[in-house]
């Protein structure tokens, strides 16, 4: 559940890889129910991280937050409201981000929680129930894929840190 609480703190990770995988290694809904549950939880705590940061330190992210980003994201609140962390988590890019401006807007640390856990959750299982009817059609290969998911992390990792290395440079 590591994976989830690093998605939750809105770093680039394939956690749609992580949970199929996971997902394939078991059979049934209800398997997928319990992990979708666990990545959901782990996944709010990260999240939890990013909307204090937003709360406590807003005056400092001029730094690493583009205001493109910022001026989308307050027009996303603007529009929808505190709703929009509901419904915007499972979008890609956006839904990471929301924590940090939800927290800048202060809104109630208890509605942050419960709308970041409610949004996640469905996601979370559809994702991880596909995994386990993948695993059916891919029998005996199920065992292979999380090497094959490790594969990637690391390739992840190890192209991230290299665009911040040139980055630097």
């Amino acid at each position: 559940m590591v994976s989830a609480v690093i998605e939750g703190l809105g770093v680039p990770w394939p956690a749609e890889l992580l949970l199929t995988t996971t997902g394939a290694q078991y059979e049934g809904f209800l398997a997928a129910i319990v992990i979708g549950g666990a990545f959901a939880i782990a996944y709010t705590a990260g999240a939890t991280v990013q909307y204090l940061i937003g709360r406590f330190f807003a005056h400092l992210l001029d730094r690493w937050v583009e205001p493109r980003t910022l001026a989308k994201l307050d027009r996303v609140f603007a529009k929808h409201g505190q709703f929009a962390v509901l419904w915007m988590r499972p979008v890609p890019a956006l839904g990471n981000l929301l924590s940090i401006p939800a927290g800048m807007m202060r809104m109630h640390i208890g509605k942050f929680v419960l709308y970041t856990l409610l949004g996640i959750w469905p996601w979370a299982v559809a994702t991880t129930y596909l995994g386990t009817l993948a695993g059916g059609v891919l029998g005996p290969y199920v065992r292979l894929l999380p090497y094959m998911a490790g594969g990637i992390v690391v390739i992840t990792l190890a192209s991230g840190i290299r665009a911040l290395y040139l980055r630097r440079k």
